[in-house]
């Protein structure tokens, strides 16, 4: 539900394409851009130096480009660049280490074959729905795998992942099954893409010395080997719903983050895309948890 784009610098060399782009992305629409190459800013300042553009027209995109920042601009950490290649040609050779949701290029003058169907020129971007259309809202049945798929492309790109759920328990399968799901989708993403940081949030229903012995008991052995998780606990008159959060977006999962039992719950979850404001409200609230246990594997 959030993805990385491409998009050639060039398309942001005149002001009505430039706010076309600079509305339709950002971690509430469920699309970054790709700071590719590295410094794509510069590359953008150089487009437009060279458009036909008016010194107002010119000014406007400078003085807007300078707010254009993280999380909407994504840094890759690796990045192939040839000075000698077009950045079309650059950019299929990138895609081919660690794929774009979706390339946007202007031109193919010189008639370079492309890779497949996500390799999109500018006046079909609208038109190619599969890798535009971007719904906020999507109901899953409360199954560990449907769960965890709508996260799948925010935990690949993601550097600091928390997931919150005040009822968590691990000596419970409804519980573990989903996060052995998610966690998933973290160790198999590229690895130029570091975890920087991997929590839980949970409430204080369970004591902390008896969470960490359940841990240890029922979750510790069915973890991937490499990571670390740490807990975080809440009072647990602070916390209700259930989300993932990051530092690039952030997913609200209305039911919770535990699959249906057979009991008189709903057997669907309603995954929703946070929105700007609500992204930002949990990222400052979570983000300065402090961990009372961290488990490695």
């Amino acid at each position: 539900m959030i993805y990385e784009y491409a998009l050639d610098p060039v398309l942001l060399d005149n002001w009505k394409d430039y706010r076309f782009f600079q509305q339709s992305f950002g971690p509430d629409k469920g699309r970054l851009i790709a700071d590719y190459p590295r410094r794509w800013k510069r590359a953008v300042l150089e487009a437009i130096r060279k458009s036909g553009c008016g010194d107002v027209e010119k000014k406007r995109i400078k003085e807007s480009l300078k707010h254009l920042s993280a999380p909407t601009l994504f840094s890759r950490s690796a990045r192939q660049w040839d000075e000698a290649r077009t950045w079309l040609e650059n950019a299929i050779d990138e895609d081919a280490i660690r794929t774009f949701h979706a390339v946007v290029y202007r031109d193919n003058d010189n008639g370079i074959g492309l890779p497949n169907d996500h390799f999109i020129q500018e006046e079909d971007l609208i038109a190619t729905p599969q890798y535009w259309e971007n719904d906020n809202t999507v109901i899953v049945e409360r199954e560990a795998a449907k769960m965890a798929k709508p996260a799948a492309p925010l935990l690949s790109l993601a550097q600091h992942i928390m997931f919150v759920d005040p009822y968590f328990d691990p000596s419970k399968k409804r519980f573990r099954d989903p996060l052995i799901e998610l966690l998933g989708y973290i160790i198999s993403r590229a690895a130029d893409i570091t975890i920087q940081k991997l929590e839980y949030h949970i409430s204080d229903r369970i004591a902390a010395d008896h969470f960490q012995h359940l841990v240890d008991s029922y979750l510790k052995s069915r973890l991937p080997v490499g990571l670390s998780l740490s807990f975080i606990q809440w009072p647990d008159a602070d916390m209700h719903d259930r989300h993932i959060v990051t530092n690039i977006g952030a997913l609200t999962y209305g039911q919770g983050l535990d699959e249906w039992d057979g009991g008189p719950s709903p057997k669907e979850v309603r995954v929703h895309r946070d929105g700007l404001v609500g992204w930002r409200q949990l990222w400052s609230r979570y983000s300065s948890g402090s961990p009372f246990y961290t488990l490695c594997t």
